[in-house]
């Protein structure tokens, strides 16, 4: 009998081990099965990167290639990256360029810093959520942001917002656990987090304040009552935790240190900027176009009035959290931290004419967090399953849109990134790398007569990169100046820099026409491409320049500087 007790026992103690690690692991294994869509997507996607994202595509890859090549060279390249914008989606980035041998290309690879932001993103919300109110809860919290269209949308492109969500999402967690863990925990975190996220975005203190000060009033709110058995030195989570904060304050202070005055110039530019970025009607005006931006951002169309009213009615019928005890409540922190840090970036944004939407990214789940708690507040199965249900159905909507199985005027008002599997204009532009990367344009300047999304200085620097990172070829591409107006002013530019190569749309040439949906953005007027045909004219007349016929393809042309002249 006893050995039979001691064999239930031990079958006892094995399957608790199988449950325990599968709780543990719960919330990376849902967060996995929530970014599958966003992992086939990339794999099969060929579209052109535009502006922002080949720039910091071709950073990390150029940061990568240093790191084999030259790493005594490294510390150096790290600490200057961009100058302009703190460097995270580059340092990332960079370790997941070897993958792209493995995957295919770069480009994917570098998507996969992305998405694996993402997962981490997804699995600590989940984590947080459970902590205060359950895995239903946590699941609905995970599920609403993993449904936001802007979410899904940022996961097919390589901007640095996914990893200031992923600052947001660990401020989530440590805000939630701030009244049961040790002090020492939360305090060797707090400085890690908030060098993750000025590492990713200057503007990361609007969405990290609050959360951050809520953690800090639990603890002293809740001290001594954590798990205090052993020193902070002893606890191993404590150590580590202090070791990741540090190498994160490390980084942020080597980066700044070098490049703070640079970076603040240009955030002030671009949100000052009422010429390209957009238009300053008023505080009053914008606030509520930047809180629907945010529902649309989140929400497909109704889908915020059903949460909504599953919230309120949850909250109503449950009528919990007394006042007085409302202060010392974890839920009740969380979920007015969370809706400051709302308040606090929507009124800034407001304050200023940018009006990228990509910026609200990190908001989702600060809203995704009090909307499950309130959910949770009424006890209730059905209202808990309802919620579920209707963000399923979002989540299903929002992915087939991605891939264009459904109508995007229909189902979503922020518009997804569309799946392109074309994949001959990409292999257009491989082509004119092809031409103008070669031996006697090595680590000289080409010029790029364009700057549209799909064709620009920083996307064919970034191919050139891509293609030559293992041989160490260096070829660089410039515009004819930012936005620039005055057409004598930018012919002076390609006179200045000598190029090589000029590369240009083929205006006028019938026979070598764009494709059709390219040749209508060329056809709009543009800001940033006034002095494109007049400079192709002069190009085309000048004695310094000669055609090269055979490049006249997709609508594309290349001018060879002529020796001598």
């Amino acid at each position: 009998m006893s050995a039979e007790r001691s064999a239930a026992a031990k079958r006892t103690a094995d399957a608790r081990f199988v449950v325990t690690g599968v709780r543990v692991l719960l919330p990376v294994l849902v967060a996995v099965a929530l970014v599958v869509p966003s992992l086939v997507w990339a794999s099969l996607d060929r579209s052109i990167w535009p502006w922002d994202p080949a720039w910091y595509g071709e950073v990390s890859v150029d940061l990568w290639a240093t790191l084999r090549t030259n790493p005594h060279h490294w510390s150096y390249a790290m600490t200057h990256a961009f100058g302009l914008k703190p460097p995270a989606v580059a340092w990332l980035g960079q370790f997941f360029v070897p993958f792209g041998a493995i995957v295919g290309r770069d480009a994917v690879a570098l998507l996969l810093s992305v998405i694996a932001c993402q997962v981490a993103s997804l699995a600590l919300v989940y984590a947080a959520v459970r902590r205060l109110a359950g895995d239903a809860p946590a699941l609905a919290s995970a599920l609403l942001v993993a449904a936001s269209p802007l979410f899904v949308s940022m996961s097919h492109e390589y901007f640095a917002e996914p990893i200031q969500t992923l600052a947001v999402a660990w401020l989530l967690l440590i805000l939630a656990a701030a009244a049961q863990r040790r002090p020492a925990l939360t305090a060797a975190q707090l400085p890690g987090v908030l060098a993750l996220g000025m590492l990713a975005k200057l503007s990361s203190p609007a969405y990290l304040a609050a959360p951050a000060v809520g953690a800090l009033l639990l603890v002293l709110l809740h001290r001594g009552r954590g798990p205090n058995r052993s020193r902070p030195w002893q606890d191993f989570a404590v150590v580590c935790s202090a070791i990741v904060s540090a190498a994160l304050v490390v980084g942020a202070v080597s980066w700044y240190r070098i490049n703070f005055h640079a970076a603040i110039r240009h955030a002030r530019d671009a949100s000052a900027d009422t010429g390209l970025y957009g238009v300053d009607r008023g505080f009053l005006r914008q606030f509520p176009d930047w809180v629907e931006r945010l529902r649309d951002a989140t929400f497909l169309p109704h889908v915020w009035l059903v949460l909504g009213a599953l919230t309120v009615a949850a909250l109503v019928l449950a009528a919990q959290w007394p006042p007085r005890a409302a202060l010392r409540d974890p839920r009740v922190v969380t979920a007015v931290a969370c809706l400051v840090s709302i308040v606090v970036v929507l009124a800034t944004f407001a304050s200023q004419p940018n009006q990228e939407v990509r910026y609200l990214l990190p908001l989702v789940p600060l809203l995704a967090a009090p909307v499950a708690l309130g959910l949770r507040a009424a006890r209730s199965r059905a209202v808990i399953a309802v919620a579920l249900g209707v963000l399923t159905i979002e989540y299903l909507g929002v992915t087939l849109q991605g891939f264009g199985y459904a109508q995007r005027s229909s189902l979503v008002s922020y518009p997804i990134a569309s799946l392109d599997r074309d994949s001959a204009f990409a292999n257009a532009l491989d082509g004119l790398i092809s031409r103008t990367c070669v031996t006697g344009s090595a680590s000289r300047i080409n010029m790029v007569g364009g700057d549209y999304p799909w064709f620009n200085a920083n996307t064919l620097e970034m191919i050139a990169f891509e293609r030559h990172a293992e041989s160490g070829r260096r070829c660089y591409y410039t515009s004819l100046g930012y936005a620039e107006k005055d057409p004598w002013a930018a012919w002076k530019r390609v006179r200045d820099f000598h190029p090589p190569f000029y590369i240009s749309i083929d205006y006028g040439n019938q026979r070598n026409p764009l494709p059709a949906d390219r040749a209508v953005a060329v056809a709009r007027a543009d800001a940033f491409n006034r002095v494109d045909v007049a400079i192709f004219n002069l190009v085309r007349r000048s004695p310094k320049f000669e055609l090269i016929p055979e490049s006249r393809v997709s609508g594309f042309v290349v001018f060879r500087a002529v020796h001598g002249s």
